[in-house]
């Protein structure tokens, strides 16, 4: 089929050549070389989907013949501008073959187009990534300013939140997010005067796109959910535009306030998906802390009423020196920064990405104390300018004085405190606290051990609890990384489910009752981002292994001989 499917393609090409003149001759515009790897990206897709396919599997060809039956208007170019679309229609083909692929210049009607806009507004900005001005970006919308690349993009992550399509929404997804790349390949990385601050936030974008999605069109792997490599390699160009236009710096001062902090939120929203992409062991991080000068975002308000306010960098806000009584509150994103990057040294600990240390966990001068020290920074931040679990904001209220918080402030503390959470239960999972004690089993401290298991089951708790507040409470959708958090904490709470140790400090810790919260909190996702049905699996097989695990949580066991698969498939939550 794979041949077929190739062959097709080449006496399509061959057709082309004789037919065409100019590719008689081999004069190939850019248009012409993008519309041949376009079809070659088809065909190659086709190809995987065929080997990987599992009769569970939707049939990729059919998600993209219900995508050509929307009855989409197709629009004009503006010819004064070729990197921007014209929103005027002219007509409709619903049939037209070269809508296959989705060709430049079509779009939805205007009043749909913004729709999904203010669809992407309510429920991903701000959850936690900020990179837009709200006004702003409408302004542009509304005046036909925005690239091809970016609205297509903000229109492929937002079309799946939206009511607009009927149960279409990822296939359209998948054909946004397909163009928009098409887009920067010839609008933007073709030459060095197309790099800009809408390209970088168009990659980073796309690569939320590809890494949360289900992959109909273009799997790679037959278990995957998301596109992940693609995600990976999107966020790679995002970060290399990124430094080439010197986006780690201070803004330019000829810029406007709103311009200057909308230059620093979108090097953040790619700072912390850079590290939350690289939580698994083989995915490091690509932004290295001490690269970058730039200072953290201004707190929420004063960026949407365009007022200036000084911020720490984030080295001053990690040092303790700068941990005044009178000093003033990091705004929401900015705590969601300091958070991610106490995520990353946490994971890189935790996963054995560090240099094998001689220091015991327990010496203080430690990598594990560092890391520590870290975490009870990130709450006394966490302490000044948040609170240990999210306000009901149900009603919609917008900040009315220092006591009241916006459903974006709310959404980013609430990331903020799971994420404090979350490093804590990686630190102490009984499974990785096994793994970098092994060398030391024999000299490690009873009550070392005793603490971690502890400390990992009180935070998984205070994880799960949070996980299902915010579900009931906030109104947006929970954000995509919460798959990741909820499966953490049912891990450890599946451990506790079958130990027969007893628990000292928590006597009314129900595990199994927390594990259901965890998995039935996933199951509830699934319905926005589908790469979360797989962790739930792996956390359901986790269960049904029960016994295999149950003495990693009882201290004269927890370093007992295991096989390799076993521990393999237990270490990686």
């Amino acid at each position: 089929y794979g041949l077929t499917s190739v062959s097709r393609v080449q006496r399509r090409m061959e057709s082309q050549t004789r037919d065409s003149p100019d590719l008689g001759h081999e004069i190939f515009t850019m248009d012409d070389v993008l519309r041949r790897l376009s079809l070659l990206e088809t065909a190659l897709s086709k190809l995987s989907s065929t080997q990987l396919s599992s009769p569970g599997q939707v049939d990729s060809q059919l998600l993209w013949s219900n995508y050509n039956n929307l009855d989409w208007e197709p629009v004009t170019r503006s010819s004064a501008s070729p990197a921007h679309l014209s929103y005027t229609t002219v007509g409709k083909s619903p049939n037209d073959e070269d809508s296959r692929s989705v060709a430049a210049g079509q779009l939805p009607p205007v009043q749909v187009l913004r729709s999904v806009i203010k669809t992407y507004f309510s429920c991903f900005h701000n959850q936690p990534y900020s990179f837009f001005h709200e006004t702003s970006f409408m302004k542009r919308f509304e005046s036909n300013c925005l690239p091809n690349c970016l609205l297509l993009a903000v229109l492929a992550l937002a079309v799946r939140f939206s009511e607009d399509y009927h149960g279409q929404s990822w296939a359209v997804s998948d054909a946004f997010s397909h163009q928009s790349w098409l887009c920067v390949l010839q609008d933007n990385l073709s030459h060095d005067e197309g790099l800009n601050l809408d390209v970088v936030q168009t990659a980073t974008i796309l690569s939320i796109v590809d890494y949360t999605g289900n992959a109909p069109t273009f799997p790679l792997v037959p278990s995957a959910t998301g596109r992940l490599s693609a995600g990976w390699l999107r966020l790679g160009v995002a970060i290399r535009v990124s430094q080439d236009m010197n986006l780690t710096s201070e803004p330019p001062p000829h810029l406007s306030i709103i311009e200057g902090e909308e230059r620093r939120r979108t090097f953040w929203a790619m700072y912390i998906v850079d590290k939350l992409m690289s939580c698994s062991r083989s995915r490091p991080a690509a932004i290295d802390d001490q690269s970058f000068s730039i200072r953290l975002p201004c707190d929420e308000q004063k960026f949407l009423d365009g007022d200036w306010a000084l911020t720490p960098t984030l080295g001053e806000a990690m040092a303790w020196d700068n941990m005044d009584a009178d000093a003033t509150p990091l705004g929401s994103f900015g705590l969601c920064v300091l958070a991610s990057s106490v995520f990353s040294r946490c994971v890189r600990y935790a996963h054995g990405w560090t240099e094998p240390e001689t220091l015991l966990p327990w010496d203080p001068r430690s990598d594990f104390n560092s890391v520590i020290s870290s975490l009870l920074l990130l709450e006394s931040h966490l302490n000044i300018g948040g609170t240990s679990s999210p306000p009901d904001t149900s009603s919609g209220s917008s900040p009315a004085g220092d006591d009241s918080l916006s459903q974006h402030q709310a959404n980013q503390l609430a990331f903020a405190n799971a994420i404090f959470h979350l490093c804590h239960c990686l630190l102490n999972h009984p499974f990785l606290v096994r793994l970098r004690l092994r060398r030391v089993a024999s000299r490690t401290p009873n009550s070392f051990a005793s603490r971690a298991f502890d400390l990992a089951q009180e935070h998984a708790r205070q994880l799960s609890h949070l996980l299902s507040v915010t579900s009931n409470t906030l109104s947006s959708p929970s954000p995509s990384f919460y798959s990741y958090c909820a499966s953490v904490a049912a891990s450890i709470h599946s451990l506790a489910m079958f130990s027969s140790r007893q628990r000292h400090g928590l006597a009314s810790y129900d595990a199994t009752k927390y594990f259901r919260q965890s998995v039935d909190f996933m199951e509830k996702l699934e319905q926005v981002w589908p790469f979360s049905a797989p962790m739930k699996a792996k956390i359901l097989a986790l269960e049904a292994r029960g016994s295999a695990y149950a003495t990693q949580c009882d201290l004269k066991h927890s370093f007992d001989d295991m096989d390799c698969e076993t521990e393999e498939e237990a270490s990686a939550p």
